[in-house]
């Protein structure tokens, strides 16, 4: 099986012709970012590196535990599942997850936390805030709102496709990055028709 970075890689360098765009370049920070049980509200967050330990911890047992062959690394991850979700370990480390229902969500916070089932608006605008991260240098940020929580860098796309055997009607992706170092990695939300997230996903 190949894995689905592969895939995944040449169906957004079609779809979002990354490479020659500044927002591209800049990546999605996960630096704070984390699973999180959406079932219990904990603020506990399971980190990408951490390990099977920490996913206890954090999201409480998995509903059952597997395995998969990665050819590009020649290992085997170990596959921890939660419901419909997917976590992927390699050497005893999050490399990637697959989040299919509202069990499991991403992000800082319960309160600003991407899921699957939340509702993509058409309240959606973008908005610019300027920091100053040191005197006299002023940087513009731009940000992308949907249902309360923050996109940092990454913009919903509305034209349809087909991602990891997912068909969708609206994208949210970009390569990663952590703080200002780049991640060797990807991370994208599907919607439906209707505007609802039905997939989030990311790995290496």
């Amino acid at each position: 099986m190949k894995r689905i970075a592969c895939l995944l890689a040449i169906v957004m360098a079609w779809q979002l012709g990354w490479g020659t765009t500044a927002f591209a370049q800049k990546g999605f920070d996960v630096q704070h970012l984390g699973l999180l049980n959406a079932k219990t509200g904990s603020k506990t967050k399971l980190g990408l590196g951490q390990g099977t330990k920490a996913a206890v911890k954090a999201l409480g047992r998995p509903t059952r535990m597997g395995s998969m062959y990665f050819e590009m690394e020649a290992d085997t991850a170990v596959v921890y599942y939660y419901n419909a979700n997917k976590l992927y370990f390699l050497k005893d480390g999050l490399v990637g997850f697959e989040l299919n229902d509202n069990t499991l969500a991403f992000g800082k916070s319960p309160e600003q936390a991407f899921r699957v089932g939340g509702v993509l608006t058409s309240e959606i605008k973008p908005f610019t805030e300027t920091k100053s991260l040191r005197p006299g240098a002023p940087t513009t940020y731009t940000r992308y709102l949907i249902d309360n929580n923050v996109l940092r860098d990454l913009k919903p796309i509305a034209k349809p496709g087909r991602s990891r055997n997912i068909n969708y009607k609206a994208i949210a992706a970009n390569h990663t990055r952590y703080g200002d170092e780049k991640y060797d990695g990807w991370f994208e939300i599907l919607f439906d028709g209707n505007n609802h997230v039905i997939n989030i996903a990311t790995g290496e």
